[in-house]
This record gives structure tokens, C-alpha cells and sequence, in this order.
């Protein structure tokens, strides 16, 4: 099954960085970007999966967008965790993560779209046995749709 990560596509598209287009032309505009290449995404025939951004499903009634058109699957992580992982991601590469406490900001994000990320079809614990779980999930989806 083919892979696409929707903020790379958009990268390749627009030929410049997430925190170019956030920077440039603010979260608004780049949501409405990045909800235009969803829709064109989720048009693509066949079997692929298609790893969003945090904030995809947020806007635009992506969630519901993706929700009619495959199997979504929220990897549910502990704020704990999330803060970790940030932690770890070099400083300035998160364009809403820039301003304030990260904590502040990331506890306040996870609240805010945990009810939209719980819509998924499927959630699943982050964790080390996220991958298992989600390739076994996939394989049932593809034997009951045929796709």
C-alpha cells in the first residue's frame, strides 16, 4: 500500500516549508491549503494511506471529509507523551508550538481536538504496540471493502 504525508505533498506543491506558508501567509490561509489538497488527495483511486497533519481534521470539516472517504484511525497519545516528543523536535519546526509555554500549548491543542480526533473510525493507543495494531486493523478494513 502506498504512503503520503499530507504536509509533504503540500511542500512539494507550494515548493516551500509548512513554517514558510504559516509564516507567510498565516494558520487561516494554510488550513485552507491544506483542506483543498486533502480534498484532492482523498480523490486518489486505489489503496494508500495518508498520514495528516494534527490540525487537518480540525478545519473545514476535514474530519468528516476523511471519515466518507476510508478508514481513519486516531493514534491517541498521552499529553505526556506528546510533550516529550516535542521536546524532541527541533526548536522552531512546529509553527504553533513557537509562542508561549509548550506545555500550555500543547495541553491546550490536545483538548481542543481530542472530541474531533475521537470521531476516527478507530482509536488506538500510541504506544509500542500502535504499529501492530494499526496493520492489523488495515488488513481487516481491506478484506471487508476489497480496498
Amino acid at each position: 500500500m502506498s504512503f503520503m504525508d499530507l504536509d509533504e505533498e503540500i511542500e512539494k506543491g507550494e515548493e516551500l516549508t509548512i513554517k514558510e506558508i504559516f509564516s507567510n501567509t498565516g494558520e487561516d490561509s494554510f488550513r485552507k491549503l491544506e483542506s483543498e489538497y486533502l480534498t484532492e488527495l482523498l480523490s486518489s483511486e486505489g489503496a494508500y494511506i495518508l498520514a495528516s497533519g494534527g490540525g487537518t481534521p480540525c478545519f473545514y470539516n476535514n474530519m468528516e471529509l476523511m471519515l466518507s472517504k476510508g478508514t481513519v484511525f486516531y493514534l491517541e497519545a498521552k499529553v505526556e507523551d506528546l510533550l516529550q516528543r516535542m521536546t524532541q523536535v527541533e526548536k522552531g519546526t512546529r509553527p504553533l508550538f513557537n509562542e508561549g509555554e509548550l506545555k500550555d500549548s500543547v495541553n491546550k491543542l490536545f483538548h481542543q481536538r481530542h472530541k474531533i480526533y475521537e470521531k476516527a473510525h478507530y482509536t488506538i493507543p500510541a504506544d509500542e504496540h500502535a504499529i501492530d495494531a494499526i496493520l492489523g486493523l488495515l488488513e481487516e478494513e481491506t478484506d471487508r471493502n476489497g480496498h
